[in-house]
């Protein structure tokens, strides 16, 4: 704080004689602190009193050797108020006071005015009114179907609740194709990129700075005209197991020799009774079916008569 000191004298008429001429004169001389390093160019000063118009002027003391000083003729006695304002060369420094004083018919007055002096205003404020905002909440969400082929569309849809009753924003994103408006409720999607993607929805009552609802899906784009899953393969029969051979049928037997004629003429000799028959082989047992990679097994048995 700079203190500048004023010198302020003031004189008034006496009530002589009406030839005498009344005058006052009004003295005001600033001097500025000598270590206040802000150097004044200009001082502004004004005079006010009840029933009169203000008295202003200004103190150019920006020459080398001008003083802060006026001088002023001719104020009628009662009760005034004088007040300084200094500004510095730079403009950063400016200095006010006031000081009542009393003009006298025929005494002369000494009032010492103190200005005081401050930097120009550096700093501002700031009035912050708080605003309570409930968020708006999501209530449903709808993506059907979660997989479809490169190319093609995939339906999504979402719902939410302000219980203030403000305006809702939406907004979806994807990482593998696009939205055909992804700031509507509802929309669709299209796949672009074959792979695992997600969809995500979020909502918000405030343009999306402090409340922001999202809720996340995951889907999968195909390529077009992929075919499903192959089935694994049958697995093969076990072979049939082959039939056993067949029993070879017993020899027939022969017949008996026939019996010899009387004594006398010699009969003829019987003949001898033909050997029996060979009985025949019997037939082989046929072999079992053979399973699906099961082999043929063939059994072949000769048998000869006697």
């Amino acid at each position: 704080m700079a203190w500048v000191g004023a010198a302020l004298l003031g004189a008034g008429c006496s009530g002589g004689s009406s030839s005498a001429p009344c005058e006052s004169i009004l003295a005001i001389q600033l001097d500025v602190a000598a270590d206040d390093a802000a150097a004044v160019d200009r001082v502004a000063w004004t005079i006010r009193a009840e029933g009169m118009d203000p008295m202003t002027g200004v103190i150019d003391t920006s020459a080398p050797g001008s003083t802060p000083s006026v001088e002023v003729f001719g104020l009628p006695p009662g009760p005034y108020v004088v007040e300084l304002q200094a500004t510095s060369e730079d403009g950063l420094t400016s200095c006010r006071g006031s000081a009542p004083f009393d003009v006298t018919a025929g005494s002369l007055e000494h009032v010492a005015v103190l200005l005081r002096c401050k930097p120009t205003e550096e700093l501002g404020g700031v009035r912050v009114n708080g605003k309570l905002n409930t968020c708006a909440q999501m209530t449903r969400v709808v993506v059907a179907p979660l997989q479809t082929s490169v190319g093609y569309t995939i339906e999504t849809r979402a719902e939410a609740v302000d219980f203030e009753g403000d305006p809702i924003e939406y907004a979806w994103t994807g990482d593998g194709g696009t939205f055909a408006d992804p700031s509507a409720p509802a929309t669709f999607y299209t796949c672009e990129e074959a792979g695992d993607h997600q969809l995500t929805i979020t909502v918000s009552d405030d343009g999306f700075q402090y409340c922001a609802c999202d809720w996340t899906v995951d889907i999968r784009c195909v390529g077009d005209g992929a075919g499903g899953t192959g089935g694994s393969g049958a697995t093969g029969g076990v072979g049939g197991i082959g039939g056993s051979a067949g029993i070879g049928g017993s020899a027939g037997v022969g017949g008996g020799a026939g019996d010899g004629g009387s004594s006398g003429a010699g009969g003829s000799a019987g003949a001898g009774g033909s050997g029996g028959a060979g009985g025949s082989a019997g037939a082989g047992g046929s072999g079992g079916a053979g399973g699906t990679d099961g082999g043929t097994c063939e059994i072949t048995i000769s048998l000869t008569g006697s």
